[in-house]
């Protein structure tokens, strides 16, 4: 029996179709709720459009909801009645232990063996624990998202996930960069099948980082009641830690920002969920994420003088010119200040 994902995500659910049954996919697309996107193989929703009509056309089969909720990152349904379908009295949101053994949520199709296998690979040339981190998470998402094994992902799909996630959430060429080197290595090196050979790299853009002014920043920590999501982005604007650094925090053995459960830390993707409540809670409409409390971090402490080198060294930028690309903000900045004469009025 297949178990049915729902991905929330900027006011959308991503239902994946690749081995879900066709008579659930013919339902969807005659319910007329969403529209099918070829490009990533899923039907996509808006949520106050479908959210009930779907629970009514998966009350047959199980189901699980991702991350439609920061406090619980996945929701479990269907199970029960699935196992008691003769007793209509057991018919409830929740599923018990036993069932979720059977049918695990959110399966991991990047394996432990084939993390242990990259984490290997890059230990041997000597990469950093921060690049480590990054190419594991890239493949793991990959595989998480096309719900396939590593070995069964093509070229095609790698390129319709770039194009997909850049359509999302707007990437930067830097990043698209690093999750197109996470899936060569990984192909290349470790399940030595060269898939990506004719990709081509994104070109560099021009933008500029989103910066927040010290205003939109308070408005943003003020607007946040949550103290545990108020504290996760008090530390990313205070210390200028990457997202993956701040949730992986640990106080002796235990995390700072635990998950759904305290052994499990908080997901890189509820953070980001965290920071773009509390910005639409504050009223902000920048195309702001979580991760330009970092850029914001950088460029303010450049506005108050401080030097340059260090805060390269506080971000952990391995080249100078990474860092200047601040300056240019604040010289935007610099170029709106008001001349003392402007607002000096003169006898005549």
């Amino acid at each position: 029996m297949d178990v049915v994902y729902l991905f929330y995500e900027h006011n959308k659910i991503r239902m994946p179709f690749y081995d879900y049954d066709k008579n659930l996919f013919t339902k969807m697309i005659a319910s007329r709720l969403g529209f099918w996107d070829s490009l990533s193989n899923q039907f996509i929703v808006q949520p106050e459009h479908g959210d009930i009509l779907i629970k009514q056309i998966l009350v047959n089969k199980p189901y699980v909801e991702v991350e439609k909720d920061p406090n619980t990152p996945i929701a479990v349904g269907g199970f029960l009645y699935q196992k008691h379908n003769s007793d209509l009295s057991n018919k409830t949101t929740g599923a018990d232990s036993a069932y979720l053994a059977a049918y695990p949520p959110l399966p991991d199709f990047f394996s432990c063996i084939w993390r242990e296998k990259l984490e290997v690979e890059l230990r041997s040339r000597k990469y950093s624990a921060n690049t480590i981190d990054a190419y594991v998470q890239y493949n793991r998402d990959l595989c998480r998202r096309l719900q396939k094994l590593p070995e069964n992902i093509t070229g095609e799909d790698i390129k319709g996930y770039l194009a997909y996630q850049n359509q999302r959430l707007n990437l930067s060429a830097s990043t698209m960069n690093l999750a197109l080197s996470a899936f060569k290595f990984f192909y290349n090196n470790v399940l030595k099948h060269d898939i990506i050979q004719d990709q081509h790299r994104p070109r560099q853009d021009k933008r500029l980082p989103v910066v927040l002014s010290k205003s939109e920043i308070k408005a943003i920590f003020d607007a946040e009641k949550n103290l545990k999501h108020r504290l996760l982005l008090m530390m990313v604007y205070s210390s200028g830690l990457r997202v993956n650094e701040v949730v992986a925090l640990k106080r002796t053995n235990t995390w700072l920002f635990p998950g759904r459960t305290a052994s499990l830390q908080l997901s890189i993707r509820s953070a980001q969920k965290i920071f773009e409540n509390a910005l639409r809670k504050a009223r902000i409409e920048k195309s702001a994420s979580i991760h330009s409390l970092r850029h914001t971090f950088a460029t303010h402490l450049l506005e108050s003088g401080t030097d340059i080198r260090y805060i390269q060294e506080l971000l952990g930028h391995t080249s100078i010119r990474t860092t200047e690309r601040y300056t240019h903000v604040a010289r935007c900045k610099s170029l709106q200040i008001q001349s003392p004469l402007d607002n000096m009025t003169l006898e005549d």
